[in-house]
């Protein structure tokens, strides 16, 4: 059984010991769970032995992704992670000139009212392994 944060708890870990900074994004899955929209992150944190790490967002209000192929998919170079009321944001492609707000210049965001973290494969350094 993996590790599992949830809400300000994951939220906290996220603004240091988890750093999603410079990790690799593996895929998005996107699916109705009990009439809610849910959105998973799978990614690897490369500066953790390639830990495999999964951020669930449950009861999405708001998503938008963008690809195009001419680009790599997807690392992350810069993210903002905001608490809005009980909502959580967060943007993989942040407008970095407003990162204290959501901004219409975000891209690659999601807003939703709860959060969820797994370690998919477990490494030593994350906190509580």
């Amino acid at each position: 059984m993996s590790q599992m944060w949830k809400n300000e708890e994951l939220f906290k870990l996220l603004q240091g010991e988890i750093a999603i900074l410079s990790c690799k994004i593996l895929g998005f899955s996107i699916y109705a769970e009990d009439d809610a929209l849910v959105v998973d992150v799978d990614m690897k944190l490369l500066y953790l032995n390639d830990t495999c790490f999964k951020i669930r967002f449950l009861d999405v209000k708001e998503y938008a992704f963008y690809h195009n192929s001419n680009y790599y998919f997807y690392n992350v170079e810069a993210f903002k992670l905001l608490k809005k009321g009980s909502l959580f944001y967060l943007s993989f492609d942040p407008d970095e000139e407003e990162m204290s707000q959501i901004s219409p210049k975000d891209n690659d965001f999601i807003l939703s009212t709860e959060i969820e973290g797994h370690v998919l494969s477990a490494v030593s350094g994350i906190h509580g392994q």
